[in-house]
């Protein structure tokens, strides 16, 4: 790994899932280098799609960048998912792909041409393969898109008119859900196999690494519904934690703390990741929110795009740090040694 001293990150990154500390919380520590160097000069297709051009810009990119603490680079192929098993439009972006819905009812919604011989699986398969093979010793390779409960059935009618759904045929949106589950299952087994042949472990986009299975467990289209019709759904968010052997669970925005206490109930969730989204005011100001997380026993992940080290030791004087993680960022390298440095003092 592009860490220096990987080996005492990855117990810390152990002990963050057992909610335990080794010496002190884990700071994923985070310099960017010259970002001007790896400039997307491809077209947005090419690179999101061909393992060589992907690999080869996502590499230029993670070597400029110094990664202290608990960082590690990960790669995020953000390849195929099920909207393109279904022939969704992908609109393609330097940063991201996104999906024009393709269904317009449930009905359309047809998941009985899935297979891991179907074509999309078999490029991602490709591209997680390519980029792990090559990236072995420097970087991680996170898993591609698998479906998300609720959210790609979002993706494919819209977000309106899943809610629209839900209200209507909740019934029928649950069963279509109940396959995507099962193939997010299938997706999993596939894609850790793939990375674990050059790889050990597993990771998503966040970079919450385990020497094993685990998952982050997305369900965004969750803070857009009742507590009732959550609950719901439920059952296939469980069915996924229950299927590796550790689990984070993303709790995106304000929207999404109507479901925290149920969330925090259940024991198949060993930590959430609390991202407060954008315009969502000072970090700090959500701390009541993170103490019920630690109150509850869960380990606690801050944020995601980080945070100056002013911000994260003013977090770390507030939070419990077993079981805690936070990502910083760094001006220089420097100061996110110096940074390193403040913390094993306070510890």
């Amino acid at each position: 790994m592009l860490n220096e001293n990987w080996e005492i990150a990855r117990e810390r990154l152990e002990a963050f899932w057992e909610g335990e500390i080794i010496d002190r919380p884990c700071l994923q520590v985070y310099v960017d280098g010259d970002s001007t160097v790896a400039e997307l000069s491809e077209a947005p297709r090419r690179y999101w799609t061909d393992p060589p051009t992907f690999f080869r810009i996502e590499r230029q990119r993670y070597l400029r960048k110094t990664y202290l603490g608990e960082a590690f680079a990960v790669l995020y192929p953000l390849c195929g998912g099920i909207p393109a098993m279904l022939g969704a439009k992908r609109v393609y972006s330097p940063d991201t792909i996104w999906s024009e819905p393709c269904a317009s009812t449930l009905g359309d919604v047809d998941l009985s041409a899935f297979s891991l011989d179907h074509p999309v699986v078999q490029r991602m398969s490709a591209m997680v393969r390519y980029c792990a093979e090559r990236g072995a010793g420097e970087c991680f390779v996170g898993f591609p898109p698998m479906g998300n409960a609720g959210d790609s059935l979002a993706k494919l009618r819209g977000y309106a008119g899943l809610c629209t759904d839900v209200c209507d045929e909740l019934d029928t949106v649950i069963a279509v859900d109940a396959q995507i589950t099962q193939i997010w299952k299938t997706l999993y087994d596939l894609f850790y196999g793939v990375i674990n042949e050059h790889l050990e472990g597993s990771a998503g986009w966040l970079p919450t690494w385990h020497p094993r299975r685990s998952a982050l467990i997305e369900f965004d289209f969750g803070g857009m519904i009742s507590p009732d019709h959550f609950r719901r759904f439920l059952p296939h968010l469980l069915e996924r934690a229950n299927h590796v052997e550790r689990s984070i669970y993303h709790l995106d925005g304000p929207d999404a703390l109507i479901h925290l206490d149920t969330l925090l109930s259940l024991a198949e969730f060993d930590a959430i990741q609390w991202e407060p989204g954008a315009g969502s005011g000072d970090i700090l100001s959500w701390l009541p929110v993170m103490h019920r997380i630690q109150d509850a026993g869960k380990g606690l992940y801050v944020g995601y795009h980080g945070y100056e080290p002013g911000e994260a030791m003013a977090l770390l004087e507030e939070l419990r740090p077993e079981g805690l993680m936070i990502p910083v960022k760094a001006r220089n390298e420097n100061e996110g040694r110096r940074f390193l440095q403040q913390v094993r003092e306070r510890f």
